[in-house]
């Protein structure tokens, strides 16, 4: 905080309504996603909420997305059945 005990955070504001929102009530939100939270803006507001420390407490199941990305992206390299279905169940 400054002289006067206000803080000044140096981040972009597009996504901090998220947060403010979150915080205000955590117990109630909830965070949209598709056509309203594209691909881009979804990935900006990830940004923000580890900038924040909140990215395990607004999106719980996020890393889990992010391994059965990974796992389905592999197989389809891979390109072989039981690949495939291992990434499918695992996912």
């Amino acid at each position: 905080p400054d002289a006067e005990g206000v803080y000044f955070i140096d981040r972009d504001g597009t996504h901090f309504r998220h947060v403010l929102n979150f915080l205000r009530d955590s117990g109630s939100f909830t965070l949209g996603t598709g056509p309203a939270m594209p691909g881009p803006a979804r990935a900006e507001l990830v940004i923000e909420l580890q900038f924040y420390g909140l990215l395990d407490r607004m999106m719980p199941h996020y890393a889990q997305e992010q391994i059965g990305v990974s796992l389905l992206r592999r197989a389809c390299i891979s390109g072989t059945k039981q690949a495939l279905q291992a990434a499918v169940a695992q996912a």
